[in-house]
Protein backbone atom coordinates (compact mmCIF):
# COMPACT_ATOMS: atom_id res chain seq x y z
CA UNK A 1 0.00 0.00 0.00
CA UNK A 2 1.47 3.41 -0.91
CA UNK A 3 1.66 6.32 1.54
CA UNK A 4 -1.17 8.26 -0.17
CA UNK A 5 -3.50 5.29 0.18
CA UNK A 6 -2.47 4.86 3.84
CA UNK A 7 -3.00 8.58 4.47
CA UNK A 8 -6.49 8.36 2.96
CA UNK A 9 -7.34 5.35 5.10
CA UNK A 10 -5.98 7.09 8.21
CA UNK A 11 -8.08 10.16 7.44
CA UNK A 12 -11.26 8.14 6.90
CA UNK A 13 -10.71 5.92 9.92
CA UNK A 14 -9.74 8.74 12.26
CA UNK A 15 -12.79 10.75 11.28
CA UNK A 16 -15.16 7.82 11.77
CA UNK A 17 -13.65 6.17 14.87
CA UNK A 18 -11.66 8.91 16.63
CA UNK A 19 -12.50 12.54 15.82
CA UNK A 20 -16.30 12.37 15.48
CA UNK A 21 -16.67 10.07 18.52
CA UNK A 22 -14.47 12.43 20.56
CA UNK A 23 -16.72 15.33 19.62
CA UNK A 24 -19.81 13.30 20.56
CA UNK A 25 -18.27 12.19 23.87
CA UNK A 26 -17.33 15.77 24.76
CA UNK A 27 -20.92 16.90 24.17
CA UNK A 28 -22.33 14.00 26.15
CA UNK A 29 -19.97 14.54 29.09
CA UNK A 30 -20.84 18.26 29.16
CA UNK A 31 -24.55 17.40 29.13
CA UNK A 32 -24.19 14.80 31.89
CA UNK A 33 -22.11 17.19 33.99
CA UNK A 34 -24.76 19.88 33.55
CA UNK A 35 -27.49 17.46 34.66
CA UNK A 36 -25.52 16.32 37.72
CA UNK A 37 -24.61 19.90 38.65
CA UNK A 38 -28.21 21.05 38.21
CA UNK A 39 -29.61 18.24 40.31
CA UNK A 40 -27.00 18.80 43.04
CA UNK A 41 -27.77 22.52 43.03
CA UNK A 42 -31.50 21.79 43.23
CA UNK A 43 -31.01 19.39 46.14
CA UNK A 44 -28.78 21.87 47.96
CA UNK A 45 -31.15 24.82 47.62
CA UNK A 46 -34.30 22.92 48.51
CA UNK A 47 -32.69 20.96 51.34
CA UNK A 48 -31.37 24.21 52.80
CA UNK A 49 -34.81 25.82 52.57
CA UNK A 50 -36.41 23.23 54.87
CA UNK A 51 -34.69 24.40 58.11
CA UNK A 52 -35.60 27.98 57.18
CA UNK A 53 -39.28 27.10 56.72
CA UNK A 54 -39.72 24.89 59.81
CA UNK A 55 -39.66 27.76 62.37
CA UNK A 56 -42.43 29.49 60.38
CA UNK A 57 -44.84 26.54 60.77
CA UNK A 58 -46.48 27.68 64.06
CA UNK A 59 -47.65 30.88 62.35
CA UNK A 60 -48.66 29.12 59.14
CA UNK A 61 -49.48 25.38 59.43
CA UNK A 62 -49.90 25.13 55.64
CA UNK A 63 -46.13 25.34 55.37
CA UNK A 64 -46.00 21.72 56.53
CA UNK A 65 -47.47 20.72 53.19
CA UNK A 66 -44.85 22.78 51.35
CA UNK A 67 -42.06 21.28 53.46
CA UNK A 68 -43.36 17.77 52.73
CA UNK A 69 -43.49 18.52 48.99
CA UNK A 70 -39.95 19.94 49.02
CA UNK A 71 -38.69 16.91 50.97
CA UNK A 72 -40.37 14.55 48.51
CA UNK A 73 -38.88 16.40 45.53
CA UNK A 74 -35.39 16.22 47.05
CA UNK A 75 -35.88 12.48 47.66
CA UNK A 76 -37.08 11.93 44.10
CA UNK A 77 -34.12 13.80 42.61
CA UNK A 78 -31.72 11.82 44.81
CA UNK A 79 -33.41 8.58 43.77
CA UNK A 80 -33.10 9.47 40.10
CA UNK A 81 -29.42 10.33 40.61
CA UNK A 82 -28.84 6.99 42.28
CA UNK A 83 -30.65 5.06 39.53
CA UNK A 84 -28.98 6.84 36.61
CA UNK A 85 -25.50 6.91 38.19
CA UNK A 86 -24.36 9.71 35.88
CA UNK A 87 -21.14 10.21 37.85
CA UNK A 88 -20.01 6.71 36.93
CA UNK A 89 -20.95 7.24 33.28
CA UNK A 90 -19.03 10.53 33.25
CA UNK A 91 -15.96 8.76 34.66
CA UNK A 92 -16.11 5.95 32.08
CA UNK A 93 -16.68 8.34 29.17
CA UNK A 94 -13.89 10.66 30.34
CA UNK A 95 -11.45 7.76 30.66
CA UNK A 96 -12.39 6.53 27.18
CA UNK A 97 -11.98 10.05 25.76
CA UNK A 98 -8.57 10.45 27.39
CA UNK A 99 -7.39 7.03 26.20
CA UNK A 100 -8.61 7.70 22.66
CA UNK A 101 -6.95 11.14 22.59
CA UNK A 102 -3.71 9.65 23.92
CA UNK A 103 -3.70 6.94 21.26
CA UNK A 104 -4.35 9.52 18.53
CA UNK A 105 -1.55 11.81 19.77
CA UNK A 106 0.90 8.91 19.98
CA UNK A 107 -0.02 7.94 16.42
CA UNK A 108 0.18 11.51 15.09
CA UNK A 109 3.60 12.07 16.64
CA UNK A 110 5.00 8.63 15.79
CA UNK A 111 5.75 8.01 19.45
CA UNK A 112 6.26 4.70 21.21
CA UNK A 113 4.88 1.75 19.28
CA UNK A 114 3.98 4.06 16.37
CA UNK A 115 7.58 4.52 15.20
CA UNK A 116 7.32 2.02 12.34
CA UNK A 117 6.25 2.28 8.69
CA UNK A 118 3.03 4.18 7.91
CA UNK A 119 1.00 1.10 7.00
CA UNK A 120 2.12 -0.83 10.08
CA UNK A 121 1.36 2.19 12.28
CA UNK A 122 -2.12 2.42 10.78
CA UNK A 123 -2.86 -1.25 11.47
CA UNK A 124 -1.60 -0.83 15.03
CA UNK A 125 -3.78 2.27 15.47
CA UNK A 126 -6.86 0.38 14.30
CA UNK A 127 -6.08 -2.54 16.61
CA UNK A 128 -5.49 -0.29 19.63
CA UNK A 129 -8.53 1.91 19.01
CA UNK A 130 -10.83 -1.07 18.52
CA UNK A 131 -9.48 -2.61 21.73
CA UNK A 132 -10.26 0.68 23.51
CA UNK A 133 -13.81 0.55 22.16
CA UNK A 134 -14.23 -3.04 23.34
CA UNK A 135 -12.97 -2.36 26.85
CA UNK A 136 -14.79 0.95 27.34
CA UNK A 137 -18.09 -0.20 25.89
CA UNK A 138 -17.99 -2.98 28.46
CA UNK A 139 -17.30 -0.33 31.11
CA UNK A 140 -20.33 1.65 29.98
CA UNK A 141 -22.49 -1.46 30.06
CA UNK A 142 -21.23 -2.26 33.55
CA UNK A 143 -21.98 1.27 34.77
CA UNK A 144 -25.51 0.99 33.37
CA UNK A 145 -26.33 -2.05 35.50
Amino acid sequence: MDNNNVATKVEEYSKLRILEPLEHINKRVRRLKFVTFSSSFFKLIFSASIPVLVPLVPDNPHLLTLIAIISAMVSIVQGINTLTDYESKIAVLTKFKNDLEKEWVLFQTGTGTYSKEAEENFHLLVKNVENLYDSHVQGLLDSSN
